[in-house]
């Protein structure tokens, strides 16, 4: 009696941990209600989920096609969206054998009033390409991160400077009295290489 028990409870907490399992990556991370194009295709990145089949119950969204690339690290989810479907949170299930073993809450937000009227870039805008290690420094407690191969050296012309988003943001009258309407930086994602990481396009793996 006290075996089964033992084994009942061990079946338990392992369904509750696989049901409370969550992919590494999803692609995006949100959408919304309303928009002109009703299709969405979601990307969900995490260990063999292309082995999984996923299913959702959501008024005014259908489920069209799960597809699974070669690397079964990857699933792709394709929906649409129709006029009448609400914000709120779709619920997709993950199952394996019928077993359900994931679940994502895909947010699915209210578009802002006047949103689709926003107008995007035409000739009449101007387009700043900044290299943010270059541009300014708005935060020099940052300028030598605990684990980075690279320190800042303002007297090394190939090496990093200490430039960052926060002296972008600090300079943002002095951009716009230039004429700019838009601002294009390099990857500001992680760099950790030994020299030349201040360009940004070495992206730590």
């Amino acid at each position: 009696m006290k075996t089964k028990l033992f084994y009942s409870l061990v079946l338990f907490f392992i369904c509750q941990l696989l049901h409370g399992q969550t992919p590494e990556r999803v692609e995006p991370s949100n959408w919304w209600v309303g928009m002109k194009d009703p299709t969405l295709q979601i990307l969900v990145y995490g260990k063999n989920i292309g082995n999984l089949k996923a299913k959702f119950k959501y008024k005014g969204v259908k489920l069209i096609r799960t597809t699974c690339p070669e690397n079964k690290d990857y699933l792709f989810i394709d929906l649409i969206i129709s006029k009448s479907a609400k914000a709120g949170v779709i619920p997709i299930l993950f199952f394996e054998d019928n077993r359900q073993v994931m679940k994502i809450d895909f947010p699915l937000l209210q578009r802002e009033a006047g949103s689709a009227q926003r107008e995007g870039l035409n000739t009449s805008d101007v387009i700043y390409l900044i290299t943010p290690d270059r541009f300014a420094d708005g935060d020099s407690t940052n300028n030598d991160a605990p684990g980075m191969l690279e320190k800042s050296n303002r007297s090394d012309k190939n090496g990093r400077h200490g430039g960052d988003l926060e002296g972008i943001r600090q300079h943002l009258d002095y951009i716009s009295d230039l004429g700019i309407t838009a601002i294009w930086p390099n990857p500001i994602l992680e760099n950790n290489m030994p020299r030349y990481s201040y360009h940004g396009y070495a992206i730590t793996d």
